[in-house]
């Protein structure tokens, strides 16, 4: 059992939507709206067999926030959007991670569906 076609579809369509509303918005602003969504979702669908979905849809945000990232910066190269946006947490790379600017050493990174 796992998470209909349609299920999946309207989830990846709200967070398009999202991204695609924020387009200048500040990373941290992006996360704040997006980890609820992801998380609520995630946590919905965590009792079915669903890991091969939850990486599907795991990347087809990741590469939704690399366009968002991209269209920021259309005169920088890929390196210089990766070190700027995606980070490196732990044993996780391409970790798309804020950091807090009232608290410059708290980090905020979107939660994955694998990871709930």
């Amino acid at each position: 059992m796992k998470p209909s076609k349609a299920n999946i579809k309207t989830h990846l369509d709200r967070v398009r939507e999202i991204i695609k509303a924020n387009k200048t918005a500040k990373q941290m602003n992006l996360i704040e709206q997006l980890n609820p969504i992801l998380r609520g979702w995630a946590n919905y669908h965590r009792h079915i067999v669903a890991k091969k979905t939850f990486s599907w849809i795991d990347s087809q945000v990741w590469s939704a926030l690399w366009q968002w990232a991209k269209r920021r910066h259309p005169h920088k190269s890929a390196r210089w959007v990766k070190a700027k946006y995606f980070k490196t947490r732990g044993d996780r790379d391409w970790m798309f991670t804020a950091i807090d600017e009232s608290n410059k050493h708290k980090m905020h990174s979107l939660v994955e569906h694998t990871g709930v």
